[in-house]
């Protein structure tokens, strides 16, 4: 599987929600699903187009999404201002990206948490 994040920049997040776009390429044989999780949780995302990868990459089928991102309901997922995005093309093929969350993002997490 080739994929790839196309935001945030530098897998960064710097808010308390963000977007998360990217694409991947699927197998062609399978179910040819993509699926995205966040700590064995599925993370429920948009999927799109993507000519500009087919047509970089012939032959292959590639999947968009966009994921609308709230880290307050992933908060346990953090560990060491760190969140580990789980791809899941088909059956079989998987990668993690890990973006890294700013100090910020998480005292906005703990505030909403607190009610504050």
């Amino acid at each position: 599987m080739i994929f790839c994040i196309d935001k945030p920049d530098k897998c960064e997040i710097s808010s308390r929600t963000c977007e998360i776009r990217g694409w991947c390429t699927v197998p062609s044989f399978g179910s040819g699903r993509v699926r995205l999780e966040i700590d064995g949780i599925p993370a429920p995302f948009t999927c799109m187009r993507r000519p500009d990868v087919e047509e970089a990459y012939p032959g292959e089928t590639a999947q968009g999404f966009v994921l609308q991102l709230d880290l307050t309901y992933y908060m346990r997922a953090i560990q060491d201002s760190a969140l580990v995005l789980k791809i899941i093309a088909g059956e079989t093929e998987e990668a993690e990206v890990k973006f890294r969350v700013s100090r910020e993002a998480l005292g906005l997490c703990m505030a909403v948490a607190c009610g504050l």
